[in-house]
């Protein structure tokens, strides 16, 4: 089995009121962040074998482009 890549995670969080709500993906909205890059390069790699293994997938996306 594939062993997904650990997202980064902070302590950021906001307080809403009066009620403290972590946010500990928030590094992930930040798309230019080479830390978020590299995450979803991995993820990507992932995806890839996945939808490789699919042997329909040509036929699909030719139907998906009509």
């Amino acid at each position: 089995m594939q062993k997904y890549p650990t997202p980064p995670m902070g302590s950021e969080g906001d307080t809403f009121h009066g009620e403290y709500v972590p946010d500990p993906y928030r590094e992930l909205e930040v798309l230019d962040s080479p830390t978020t890059k590299e995450w979803l390069a991995q993820q990507d790699k992932i995806a890839e074998r996945y939808f490789a293994r699919i042997t329909q997938r040509a036929v699909i996306r030719q139907r998906l482009a009509e």
